[in-house]
C-alpha cells in the first residue's frame, strides 16, 4: 500500500471514529472510563519496569527511583479511576485547574511585559472554572470529552483527507514545471 493510500485511509479512519464518537457517545461513557483507566495503569507498569531495568550507575538510580514512584502512582491512579465512579471527572477536572493556575501564575508573572496578560488571565480563570465545573458535574465531564475527542478526530480526519490531496496537486505542478524547465 502507498504512502499515499495508508495516509487516506488512516484519515478516513479518523472521520468515522469522530462520527461514532458523536453519534454514540451516550453509550461510551463507561468504556471510556474503563479504557483511560486500563492505559493509566499499564503507563504505570510501564514506567515501573523500566526503572527496574534501567542502568545502576548513579545518575540513573535518582532517575529509576522517580519514575518507579511515578509509576506506582499512575497504578494507582488507574485503579482509582476503575474503582470510583467520579474519578475520572475529578481527574479531568483537577488537570483542568492545574493548567488554569499555572496560566494565571504566568500572567501574573509577566503582566508588565505581556500587553495580552488581561486576556491570559481571563482564559485561566476560565480554565479553573471549567475544571471545578467537570469535578461538580462528573457526567458533563466525560460527555464533554467524547465530544471533543470526536470532534478533534473529525477535523483531524478532514485535514489528512485535504492534506493528501492537496500534496498530489502541488506534486503534480512541480514536476509539470522540471518537466518544462528540461524542455
Amino acid at each position: 500500500m502507498s504512502k499515499k493510500m495508508s495516509n487516506i485511509l488512516i484519515s478516513v479512519l479518523f472521520l468515522l471514529l469522530g462520527i461514532v464518537l458523536l453519534i454514540y457517545r451516550t453509550g461510551l461513557e463507561s468504556k471510556i472510563k474503563l479504557i483511560v483507566g486500563i492505559a493509566i495503569i499499564v503507563l504505570g507498569v510501564f514506567r515501573i519496569i523500566t526503572s527496574l531495568i534501567k542502568n545502576k550507575d548513579e545518575d540513573a538510580k535518582s532517575s529509576s527511583v522517580g519514575d518507579f514512584i511515578v509509576g506506582l502512582i499512575l497504578v494507582a491512579f488507574g485503579i482509582v479511576i476503575l474503582a470510583v465512579n467520579m474519578a475520572f471527572a475529578i481527574v479531568i477536572g483537577a488537570f483542568f485547574i492545574f493548567a488554569g493556575v499555572r496560566r494565571l501564575l504566568y500572567s501574573l508573572k509577566t503582566f508588565d511585559k505581556n500587553p495580552g496578560w488581561v486576556v491570559a488571565f481571563i482564559i485561566a480563570i476560565l480554565i479553573i472554572g471549567m475544571g471545578v465545573f467537570f469535578i461538580i458535574k462528573n457526567d458533563f465531564a466525560i460527555k464533554t470529552v467524547i465530544l471533543l475527542v470526536g470532534i478533534t478526530l473529525i477535523v483531524l480526519g478532514i485535514q489528512g483527507i485535504i492534506a493528501v490531496l492537496s500534496r498530489k496537486k502541488k506534486n503534480k505542478k512541480v514536476s509539470d514545471k522540471a518537466e518544462n524547465a528540461s524542455k
